[in-house]
């Protein structure tokens, strides 16, 4: 089953406390995480 959905957000790199780093995404150190803010539209609009 699949969801049409248009999310806000942004990638984000957590660092050893959990907090988004722009630093650490700059310099591609750790995995990263997609953080949503909103969903903007949810099948259809």
């Amino acid at each position: 089953m699949g969801v049409d959905a248009i999310l806000d957000g942004e990638l984000v790199v957590l660092d050893a406390n959990g907090r988004a780093s722009f630093q650490a995404i700059q310099q591609h150190e750790g995995p990263a995480v997609f953080v949503c803010f909103d969903v903007l539209e949810l099948d259809g609009p």
